[in-house]
């Protein structure tokens, strides 16, 4: 896995297309120079936003409430950021996004994918090309259960080699 150098987050606005109108409040995860962004459903008007500090401007309720709620949202990315790394996984600006919304990516294993390619192709190979496909998930299985490893750790993304007994 390779270090991660930088991590940055910010705090941005854009205009709506009527100046008069406040603007959307987004929050800026940068990892190694890789963006994303995310809408906070939040807005604020131009004359009470600090683009420097990437927060809201005053001492009113209001200014205060919303610099509470953009430190809440910056403590929680950093605890995304934080488990990424404890939990040794790849550190993605997109990985701490999607961790964030609680989007959870599909793992896909070796059976799996053989599985989803022997009945997407069954009407387009024939029997002769589709025969010997459709016997690996039987050998995969047969090999899992003599060795000390399940069909779940043949991951496709994680390329760990497997010590058999």
């Amino acid at each position: 896995m390779k270090a991660c150098t930088t991590f940055g987050i910010q705090f941005i606005t854009r205009a709506a297309k009527n100046p008069v109108l406040p603007m959307t409040i987004f929050v800026r995860i940068t990892v190694n120079s890789r963006r994303a962004e995310l809408s906070l459903k939040q807005t604020v008007l131009a004359s009470e936003w600090s683009v420097e500090k990437g927060m809201s401007k005053g001492r009113t309720i209001e200014a205060k409430r919303l610099n509470a709620f953009l430190e809440q949202i910056r403590g929680r990315i950093n605890e995304c950021y934080q488990q990424l790394l404890i939990k040794k996984l790849p550190v993605t600006a997109e990985a701490i996004k999607n961790l964030y919304l609680g989007v959870k990516e599909e793992t896909y294993n070796l059976l799996s994918t053989f599985d989803y390619h022997n009945t997407a192709m069954k009407d387009t190979l024939e029997w002769g090309t589709l025969n010997p496909l459709c016997s690996y998930p039987k050998a995969i299985a047969c090999i899992s259960m003599n060795c000390s490893f399940s069909s779940s750790d043949l991951c496709t993304t994680d390329f760990r080699f497997v010590k058999v007994a």
